[in-house]
């Protein structure tokens, strides 16, 4: 199941809120495992419950060349996936996790016509140590004891982004 909601308030001209849900189930109708839970009931690899929502807000200037501003903020919400294949060990319980990112962007014109958009982007805002139950990488292990107690590759740590879009 999926959902999306969009507020664009008239009276806030630029104000964006979107906010976007998903949830997906899976289960093995094999008589042998119904009711059996993390012992074969639940289907390997299904995505938590994902909440996304961003703000954003374009602000108008008074420069020719460079005719707004946009600022953007994102929070990303995974749920604790506790549905998951643990017959076989083939996966584990995965905590949950929210991410914070936050962006600023601009457009340069030329000649009244769209020119080179560049936008700043900070990923993982805070610097969040989190772990994707779909990433294989989680039951990765390099090293003779977990300096944290969970084992595994952790997923990107703060990541900070310059683009640059040069239309051609």
């Amino acid at each position: 199941m999926e959902g999306s909601l969009n507020i664009h308030p008239q009276h806030m001209k630029g104000f964006d809120l979107s906010s976007n849900f998903s949830v997906v189930y899976g289960f093995n109708r094999k008589e042998g495992y119904k009711r059996a839970g993390v012992k074969g009931e639940y289907l390997p690899f299904i995505p938590p419950v994902k909440i996304l929502s961003t703000i954003t807000q374009e602000i108008k200037t008074k420069r020719k060349f460079i005719p707004a501003i946009n600022l953007k903020a994102e929070v990303e919400y995974n749920a604790s996936q506790n549905r998951f294949l643990a017959l076989s060990q083939t996966e584990t319980y995965t905590p949950g996790y929210a991410l914070f990112n936050a962006a600023l962007g601009f457009v340069m014109l030329d000649d009244k016509k769209p020119g080179i958009q560049f936008q700043f982007q900070i990923n993982n805002l805070l610097d969040a140590a989190y772990q994707s139950n779909l990433s294989r990488l989680k039951y990765f292990e390099y090293y003779a004891s977990s300096p944290n107690g969970r084992s595994g590759i952790f997923g990107m740590g703060r990541s900070v982004c310059l683009k640059v879009i040069v239309p051609f």
